[in-house]
This record gives structure tokens, sequence and C-alpha cells, in this order.
């Protein structure tokens, strides 16, 4: 180390324990001494000549002086450190000499020991052939934190002191690394998609890592993962794990979303991350179909958002497939708008739509958490009586604050009308019903930037 170069200290490293393993007395200690001195010597005259080009091959004129002065010190600590050596092996080779001692050379690379997350002690566990040779690959420096094996794909997941990587033997080793500081959050993803052989649906399950860029905004990568239990070990693992990313604080528990899926599967099907439970058709048309078409769209402030959305609500619609367009136009203007650690804020679309033969008077909103919350009517309100004519929507747009270590992106506020009384949060939603009006859910659609949830009022039968 005192050379300032790493190959020459790892390579004296190996010789010291070959000396070690292989030497059993006195003449094997005198003979290894000598080495040291002559060794030590030519490595300090070499790398006077040597490091500099090295280094300048790849630092340039920086990386020339780098090695000149690289050369400079090894003249001086090389040969010192070559005569220390030479000392130290004769004098190992007449203490085994005098002891007759057995040298025992290890059959079994050394144990990795495991780091909690929070205070990163490591841990002492039943020993890991495959942890104790993840740990022998790694580089100088770096601490081995833990790794997940995943056989069917046949790569690991590994996470140390410094980095996340992806090693993968039959494609030449690490196929993908980055240094924690470039990784954003994580979350589990389960994407389904039109086409496939069938014409069905096809589903790509994984980890999707996001990754922080030049501009602040966040880009990532797909891990993909086969089989259920392994995509919740790696992701354990990574949740463990949050407080080494940027944004970790964006990431739920294991437990928390599986849960979440349980709910799910209770409260309607599941089909492409949509759910729609509740009332189902409106004249013969299911809310939702337009989800998630991906549409262009410019830079726009907030306010810029509300405005379009004001204008789409009064001119663009006529039936219920182009107020659901016009309300996807504008969640698609957010989450483009709104993407990326920094910027990230999630929003809230609720549509009121009237069926009964009455007016729906919007009574009362208490915003309890998010940002800003917004009533767009339609031509069919009258904003000064925030009256909803029959055949008419109403849109209640809300987003969240932009969430922080010790925050969430969350969204919640309560609503009364003339026909029912609701409680509406990105995680849940409930409706109670006033006496004479049947309120149902004709969509409720939870993703991870934003909510969607479509409410059809009715006359009691």
């Amino acid at each position: 180390m005192l050379a300032a170069d790493r190959e020459y200290t790892a390579a004296r490293e190996q010789r010291r324990q070959a000396a070690t393993a292989g030497g059993t007395g006195l003449v094997d200690g005198l003979r290894g001494g000598g080495e040291s001195v002559v060794r030590g010597f030519a490595d300090g005259i070499s790398g006077v000549f040597m490091a500099p080009v090295k280094e300048a091959r790849t630092g340039g004129i920086g990386g020339f002086l780098k090695g000149v002065g690289k050369g400079v010190v090894g003249l001086a600590v090389k040969p010192l450190v070559g005569v220390s050596d030479a000392v130290v092996s004769v004098i190992q080779g007449a203490s085994q000499a005098a002891q007759n001692l057995e040298v025992h050379v290890p059959v079994r690379p050394r144990r990795a020991l495991p780091r909690l997350s929070v205070t990163g002690q490591k841990v002492l566990t039943d020993y890991s052939v495959g942890a104790a040779m993840v740990q022998e690959k790694m580089e100088a420096g770096d601490s081995y934190v833990c790794h997940v094996s995943l056989e069917k794909e046949g790569k690991d997941v590994i996470l140390t002191d410094r980095y996340l990587s992806i090693v993968n033997p039959a494609k030449g080793g690490v196929v993908w690394k980055h240094p924690w500081r470039d990784l954003a959050w994580c979350e589990v993803t389960k994407e389904a998609r039109e086409g496939g052989r069938g014409g069905g649906w096809e589903r790509d399950r994984g980890i999707w890592l996001h990754l922080y860029r030049n501009d602040n905004e966040s880009k990532g990568t797909l891990l993909q993962v086969e089989g259920e239990e392994e995509v919740w070990e790696v992701y354990g693992q990574l949740w463990r794990h949050r407080e080494k990313m940027g944004n970790g604080s964006m990431m739920k528990s294991v437990e928390a979303l599986q849960q979440e899926r349980v709910m799910e599967e209770e409260e309607g099907g599941v089909e492409g991350g949509r759910r729609d439970v509740g009332g189902g058709l409106v004249d013969g048309y299911r809310f939702g179909e337009k989800n998630d078409q991906d549409l262009r769209c410019r830079k726009l402030r907030s306010w810029d958002i509300v405005a379009r959305a004001r204008d789409r609500l009064t001119k663009a619609w006529k039936t219920w497939p182009e107020l659901d367009d016009a309300v996807w136009k504008v969640i698609n203007d957010w989450t483009k708008n709104h993407r990326g650690p920094w910027n990230y804020r999630k929003c809230l679309a609720l549509v009121l739509v009237n069926k009964s033969t009455s007016g729906v008077q919007l009574q009362g909103t208490d915003f309890r958490d998010g940002s800003e919350i917004h009533v767009i009517g339609s031509h069919v309100f009258d904003a000064d009586s925030r009256v909803l004519a029959p055949e008419g929507a109403v849109l209640i747009f809300a987003w969240s604050h932009i969430p922080t270590i010790v925050k969430q992106a969350h969204i919640a506020f309560r609503m009364e009308t003339t026909a029912f009384k609701g409680e509406f949060t990105d995680k849940t939603a409930t409706l109670e019903a006033r006496p004479g009006s049947d309120v149902s859910f004709v969509e409720k659609t939870r993703k991870p930037t934003y909510v969607k949830y479509v409410v059809v009022v009715r006359e009691q039968r």
C-alpha cells in the first residue's frame, strides 16, 4: 500500500501466501528472503519506467504525471519492502525448522459475513459456499452485504457496501453494476400487454430499478425474475437496504405489497394492473378503456394542466368514451410532467357521473392529505351552486406533495354530496349512499403514478 500500487500489493500478498504454504525450513526461508530482496529492487527500478506508461494509457498527461509519482515512490519503497519481506521469510523459516510445525492451507474460501442493513454490523451465519465465492470475486476495498442466487436465470444479485450488481457467468460475469448513489428506488412490477402468439396477454414479472440521470429525472432497468418467491426474496433484500438508495422511502415492505395484492383479488379481477369493480357499465361503456395510452405531451406546469383539464371537460366530450378519453389526457399530462425522484407527485382523479333524474349538489370537500385539490366541472355543472345536472359529470383532481424521507406521496379527502358521503385516498375508497340514492364504483384504478375512481349516482330502485 505504501508503494501506491494495488497490483504490486496483490502480487506480494500472493507470493507471501505461497511461501507460507510451501516453505518448511530454514533453507526455504533463506531462498525466499533472497528472492524478496532481488524482486524488491527489480520492481522498484522497473516501476520508474513502466508506471508512467501504464497510467498514461488511461489518464493521458495527468495519468503520466501520476505514474511518475508512483514510480518514484516505488523506487524508494519497494526495495525496503523486499528487505523486510526477506527478514520475515528467514525468521519464519527458522521458526518452522526449530518447531517442526505443519502449515495448514485453507481448503475452502473465507467465510462471508452478511451485514445488518441498519447498524452495518456483521452477522455470524452458517457457512455458505456461494456467499464465500461471491466475496472472493469482489473488488478490493468493497465489503460483502448479501446476495440472492437466481438459479432459473443463472445469475446472482449481489449487494455490497458500494454497489448493486447483477452477475451472469454465462454472459461473461458482471452484466449490470451501479453504485448505490445512482439508484433512486425499486418496485415490483407486473406488466401486461396485448400480443404474443395467441393474441392474449403476456406478463413480465420482475423488479424495476429506478436510476438517476444527470438531469435528475429517473430512468432504470427491469430485473426480470422467474418465480414469485424469487421476486419477493430479491425485493425483500433491496427493501432492507433501502437506506442506501437516494429515494428508498418510496418503497413498501414485502408484507404491505402482498397485503395489497390480496385486497385487489378480493375486491375484483386484476387485468393489466387495472381493477374494474362495483357497478359495471354505464350505458354499455366500461370506464377505464382509455387508460394507459402513451400520448405525447409538452412540458406543462401544474396550473397549466388544470387549465387544460377545464377546457377539455367543458368542450371536448359528448359521450362517455369521450369523457373517459378527456380524463385520461389530464392524467397523462400530469404523469408525463411529474415523474422522476425530484419531481414525482402522484395524482388522483375522481369522476362523478350523475345518472339520476335530479341534480347532485357538492356540499363540501375536506382535503386531508396532499398538495392541492380542484373541482373541474363540465358544461352541465353549475359552478356557483355546485350542482351537477342529470347525465353530467364532474372531475375532482388532486395531487400529492413530493415525497421525502419522512413523508410519502399520499392523497386523501372526504366529500359530501346530496347523494352520498365518500372517503377517497390513493390506497382505499369508500361510499355511503344517502336515502333515495344508489351509488357505486364503476372503476377503481391504482397505479404507482396515478389513481382513478369513477362513481355513478343512480336513483334507488
